[in-house]
């Protein structure tokens, strides 16, 4: 795990520990992981949505 990503199928957990204390990562083998994924940016882009509605851009 020494690159940004960390994918690994066979690892169930959805957050692995990153060698730099307090740091965890998402395991993005697990397909929760892309739910995760999807679920946030539905949510930035909703936000955005509103922010531009907001100010009639």
């Amino acid at each position: 795990m020494h690159g940004r990503f960390y994918c690994n199928p066979d690892d169930k957990n959805l957050f692995v520990r990153r060698r730099v204390w307090g740091a965890w990562t998402m395991n993005l083998g697990n397909p929760w992981a892309w739910c995760a994924v999807g679920a946030i940016a539905l949510v930035v882009c909703a936000a955005v949505y509103l922010l531009l509605r907001a100010f009639g851009v």
